[in-house]
């Protein structure tokens, strides 16, 4: 197939035959239905082979897809296993109110995890399931926050959660490779005033000038994000309108 797709510009150029050929003899029906038919087959092999490239892409990008998500199962069945052989080794030695402070960090990520998948845009919530998945220099922690009801978050705008994606990419990119352990917690808040998104990051970065022209690039004609005090790595919020 890729042999096909490499010669196909060359075999459209054999279209010039019958061109000239009806050119040639007009009067002549049969030559011209045959010169017709020459160019309605190139048409059909030209149609046939993008139904198969793209039948390929998809397929291709199905399989990548299903790796992605193998690669977050075994992450999170890897942290589950942690958690477990840390409970049981409480238990063994005894230690009931290790015991009962691990489990109520067990439900707290539990509801963390339920939170995150409850904000309904596909793309985050992707994205944030599967972010341990992919080599960080920094570990994200993510938490919800309700000034009043605690009513489930929801992401209403895929523009909102392609933001908090390039966000995160952000310090992704230029957080800083020190080798000590840092620290990014994201935190949705429900306020009277709408959904805010917040950000307080223990680290460093290797270039605070590109981390905040990115930023303000992902601001620029984005109406639905609003910024919130001064533009730094260390703290950042965003009211969501």
């Amino acid at each position: 197939m890729k042999d096909w797709m490499k010669w196909r510009r060359w075999y459209w150029l054999t279209a010039i035959i019958p061109a000239i050929i009806i050119i040639l003899w007009p009067s002549n029906s049969i030559i011209n239905l045959l010169a017709l038919l020459w160019i309605a087959l190139l048409g059909l092999l030209n149609v046939r082979a993008q139904q198969d490239q793209h039948q390929q892409q998809l397929a291709n990008t199905i399989r990548s897809i299903h790796k992605q998500w193998i690669n977050v199962m075994n992450h999170h069945r890897h942290d589950w296993m942690n958690d477990l052989q840390v409970l049981f080794g409480y238990i063994k030695l005894g230690k009931q109110e290790k015991v009962s402070e691990y489990v109520e960090r067990i439900k707290v990520k539990m509801l963390a995890e339920s939170s995150i998948s409850k904000l309904e845009e596909p793309h985050l919530v992707s994205y944030l399931f599967g972010f341990r998945s992919v080599p960080s220099s920094f570990q994200l922690e993510i938490g919800f926050e309700y000034e009043h009801d605690r009513e489930s978050i929801h992401i209403d705008e895929q523009q909102t959660g392609e933001f908090i994606i390039e966000l995160l990419t952000a310090y992704r990119l230029y957080a800083s490779k020190t080798g000590e352990e840092q620290l990014l917690r994201l935190l949705f808040i429900r306020k009277e005033n709408g959904l805010h998104i917040q950000i307080v990051y223990y680290g460093s970065l290797i270039n605070e000038a590109l981390w905040k022209e990115k930023i303000e690039q992902q601001l620029t004609g984005n109406r639905s994000v609003q910024l919130i005090g001064v533009l730094q790595p260390t703290q950042l919020e965003f009211q969501i309108t």
